[in-house]
């Protein structure tokens, strides 16, 4: 990898329409009825593929085929196991999801390769899609920061916004959780979150600046989700595995700044009372608990709910093989949020078969094109396992959208970048039209 420089004021506003729009696409706030999002994106793909592009299903075939072949037989699967049943379970959740995520994520891609291909011949300045996704976190990273800090403004939301978090929490004497501006606040948007700021650790080194988003973002984490924290630990993960001493001695560096202004500031320093939520703060004492057998956790222990009472095993040999077609997530009894449980009780050992191989091929996939080498590879492979084993990650969520983004992207780059179009870096052009290599604001290396 190499450097890249701080970005410039004016190159923020150059890029902001992008850096909105892909906010909407990841986050899709829920201030419109859920179904206008994808109900939008058809339309604009329609529109797209009758102007523009006819072979664009024949396009995305054939870059993910065994992909294509794999979510095709889920969708049909799910949709023919709610028809049995005589409801819609989660037919619909798969089905938005792979058009979401893969579909509308490879027509995303598919622009943005088109206008980079044109700046490049133009000599104009290319763009990075991947860090257009990060400034879009660090916008909703900042929403979420203005949430927690001005009850006016985190009033104002709750008039408008039409999802459950404040009804759900208006009992507590502390509503110590759900601040954002984004759907599924309590799961995915913090994993999203902890993404970013593991990946702002993970290039610290280089870009010292991104010691100020890597903060948002971890007070996202904080006041919405604890699962972010395990994006950051699989990030810190990566940089022990790809032996980065430098990121570890920069980040170890920083630990000792917090820790020492934590110990001399904390009353009077607001950043730091907000990094003191006793709630997420107890996701660490769980860790003790399970791994070293200590009694901190003041909450309970997740870590032995999720393999303890939350397990939950389909009844005959008929529902082992075909499922039930019934979610068991917050059922009377017997319930589950495992992933894995939820799709094994509601299809089967075939319907979990086709998600496991599809998981494989995947992984398989990555590691043939990006190899190990690249931060992704590793991040995808565990955050799938992670993910569907806390929740339902094959979903329209943040989380379940944004990381399969990253699959197509990423495949396709690597499938279509030529020898004249560089991905990752801006090539400027001086008056004497000779190439100057400068990295602008998107160029935080992915």
């Amino acid at each position: 990898m190499q450097s890249s420089s701080a970005p410039q004021i004016q190159e923020v506003f150059r890029h902001f329409w992008s850096v909105v729009l892909v906010y909407i696409y990841i986050f899709q706030p829920p201030i419109i009825p859920k179904i206008i999002y994808p109900l939008a994106e058809l339309c604009i793909l329609l529109v797209y593929i009758a102007l523009y592009d006819r072979k664009f299903l024949n396009e995305f075939l054939g870059t993910f085929r065994y992909e294509s072949i794999l979510l095709l037989l889920i969708i049909s699967y799910s949709l023919l196991r709610d028809l049995a049943g005589g409801e819609i379970v989660y037919f619909d959740r798969f089905l938005l999801w792979v058009f979401q995520a893969f579909i509308f994520g490879f027509f995303i891609t598919k622009i943005h390769h088109q206008k980079n291909h044109r700046n490049y011949l133009q000599r104009k300045p290319q763009t990075n899609l991947f860090n257009v996704t990060y400034w879009a976190g660090f916008i909703a990273s900042l929403l979420t920061l203005l949430l927690i800090l001005y009850p006016a403004f985190d009033r104002l939301y709750e008039s408008i916004q039409l999802d459950e978090y404040y009804e759900r929490y208006a009992s507590f004497e502390v509503r110590y959780r759900a601040y954002g501006i984004a759907e599924n606040l309590t799961f995915t948007y913090s994993y999203v979150l902890g993404l970013f700021a593991g990946y702002s650790l993970l290039m610290i080194n280089r870009q010292k600046y991104l010691i100020i988003p890597f903060f948002t973002f971890l007070i996202g984490v904080i006041f919405n989700a604890r699962i972010g924290f395990v994006a950051i630990l699989v990030f810190l993960f990566i940089v022990f595995f790809q032996k980065r001493w430098s990121n570890i001695v920069t980040f170890l560096s920083l630990l000792g700044v917090i820790l020492l202004s934590y110990t001399l500031f904390a009353e009077e320093n607001v950043l730091f009372t907000l990094l003191s939520n006793d709630w997420a703060l107890d996701f660490f004492r769980q860790i003790s608990d399970t791994l070293f057998g200590t009694s901190l956790s003041q909450y309970g222990n997740t870590f032995d709910t999720l393999t303890g009472s939350f397990v939950a095993l389909p009844q005959d040999t008929l529902e082992w093989v075909f499922g039930s077609g019934k979610s068991l997530f917050n059922a009377f009894d017997n319930n589950t949020d495992i992933g894995y449980l939820l799709q094994l009780n509601y299809g089967g050992i075939l319907l979990l078969s086709l998600i496991i191989l599809f998981i494989l091929v995947t992984s398989a996939r990555l590691i043939k094109s990006l190899k190990y080498s690249h931060w992704f590879t590793t991040f995808l492979i565990l955050s799938i396992l992670i993910l569907n084993y806390k929740g339902f990650i094959f979903a329209g969520t943040p989380g379940g959208r944004l990381l399969f983004f990253y699959y197509v992207y990423f495949i396709y780059n690597k499938r279509n970048t030529k020898a004249h179009t560089i991905i990752g870096k801006n090539y400027n052009y001086n008056e004497n039209n000779k190439k100057d290599v400068t990295p602008a604001l998107f160029d935080i290396q992915s």
